[in-house]
């Protein structure tokens, strides 16, 4: 019996690691895919100059992330404290090409394309997800600070021994004054832009506080 046991102990790992690599990468429900394929048919183009979108298929999904101005102010690190909003969003590609992406969410308990546009957001994170593929390990996950109005994507690999990294969308980019065009390739780490982020939170929600107390 010990000996069975023994034969069977790397088998066990293996489904272990196994399992744990395929919860490190987020599929998107099954209902918010068919729910942003619908979709895709029933909004207009946000291509200007087209009636519709030639082609268009989904590519990829990524579920957006967020975090408080709470728990940002007490933090030092913004990894640790972002959660799931529940709104995900799809990359459209037409002629193969990212076009738009997609919103979809719970509405009275199902899954609802809400929106199409962002057609320069989808080719940016179209970059990211090539630069930095699945493939490879990488795991992504798109994280929307809304009281500084600044995007990133969160870019990490189990196999790698320094901590995630974050890649700033042009949103961030204009947020955080950082000079230069987007690149996918620009990874920025924690410590470079979290006092400024924080400091730009703080600024808009006293400013929100204040109109609203007039």
């Amino acid at each position: 019996m010990r000996r069975h046991f023994t034969l069977m102990m790397p088998l066990v790992f293996l489904f272990v690691f196994f399992c744990l690599g395929l919860a490190a990468e987020e599929v998107a429900p099954m209902g918010a895919i068919q729910a942003a394929e619908k979709g895709i048919t029933e909004f207009p183009s946000p291509v200007p100059g087209q009636t519709g979108l030639v082609n268009a298929k989904l590519q990829s999904g990524f579920q957006v992330y967020t975090a408080s101005p709470a728990e940002l102010m007490k933090r030092s690190h913004i990894g640790s404290i972002i959660v799931p909003t529940g709104v995900w969003r799809f990359v459209v590609v037409s002629n193969e090409q990212p076009a738009a992406l997609i919103t979809v969410q719970q509405v009275n308990g199902q899954w609802t394309a809400v929106s199409m546009g962002g057609s320069t957001l989808a080719v940016e994170m179209s970059k990211v997800m090539e630069k930095w593929p699945q493939a490879d390990g990488y795991t992504h996950r798109f994280i929307r600070i809304y009281q500084a109005r600044a995007d990133f994507v969160e870019i990490s690999r189990a196999s790698d021994e320094h901590e995630p990294g974050f890649v700033p969308l042009t949103s961030s980019r204009v947020a955080l004054g950082i000079t230069g065009q987007f690149d996918p390739q620009t990874v920025m780490y924690n410590s470079e832009f979290i006092t400024s982020l924080k400091e730009i939170v703080d600024n808009n929600v006293k400013t929100f506080i204040g109109y609203e107390q007039k």
